[in-house]
């Protein structure tokens, strides 16, 4: 399964974020973000995405406009047959589409002016979207409150013991 889904910066820029999820193990096999998506980016991605003859057998993807005639015929080259969604229709590819809500909605939180900090020389610390990975990543394991701990302690460069 592979979606794009927008994330919002400090400064209003949109990235887009590419997603590619396994649907056996519902595991995260591919991330990336760019600024500016072009079919040849995505197709790209998909390659990276299963090296090695790893490619699945089927691909569930929606209608967006991203995947052109290069990525599709990307994808032919590789073996892999596209399961295209139903227009309007998230319902179809839903492991992805609340995996993305998720991610999204954590970007948004961590982005807030509630959860800004500041480094010790005044400086905003721009959440990047490694950063931001990383932090959805942590906050599937700790507590709300443990999380807030974390990001404070690692944005003033101090560790959690001291």
């Amino acid at each position: 399964m592979v979606d794009f889904f927008t994330v919002p910066t400090v400064t209003f820029r949109i990235l887009f974020c590419f997603i590619v999820l396994r649907h056996h193990r519902r595991m995260v096999v591919h991330f990336n973000v760019t600024a500016h998506p072009t079919a040849q980016w995505t197709a790209q991605q998909t390659v990276e995405a299963f090296p090695d003859d790893e490619a699945p057998r089927f691909l569930i993807r929606d209608r967006d406009s991203i995947y052109g005639d290069f990525f599709r015929q990307r994808l032919k080259h590789m073996g892999i047959e596209e399961i295209v969604t139903a227009p309007r229709s998230p319902w179809q590819n839903p492991y992805v589409e609340r995996l993305t809500g998720s991610i999204t909605h954590e970007c948004i939180r961590q982005l807030s002016t509630r959860n800004a900090h500041l480094h010790p020389d005044g400086v905003f610390r721009k959440h990047t979207p490694a950063r931001i990975w990383a932090i959805w990543r942590i906050s599937q394991r700790l507590p709300a409150k443990a999380l807030e701990q974390v990001l404070f302690c690692r944005s003033v460069g101090k560790s959690i013991s001291s």
